[in-house]
């Protein structure tokens, strides 16, 4: 049987491990976004073609389902 306070600070500690992981998470998603975005906006800006207009909101939509689900 372990001890109350060292079962306390093993919760905290796997508290903030998990927020941890979650936050990284959370910015591996946002970075990708970013660098996706960079990517997009370069080949727009070379090829001017519409396709973004409708391609970018249903990625955004989706990307945004997808991190609510995993999350």
């Amino acid at each position: 049987m372990m001890p109350t306070a060292l079962a306390g600070a093993y919760s905290i500690i796997g508290s903030a491990a998990e927020a941890y992981l979650a936050a990284l998470l959370i910015g591996m998603v946002a970075n990708t976004v970013l660098v996706v975005g960079g990517i997009n906006g370069r080949v727009n800006n070379v090829l001017r073609s519409r396709v973004s207009i409708i391609g970018d909101p249903v990625f955004a939509v989706g990307l945004n389902v997808w991190t609510t689900l995993v999350l």
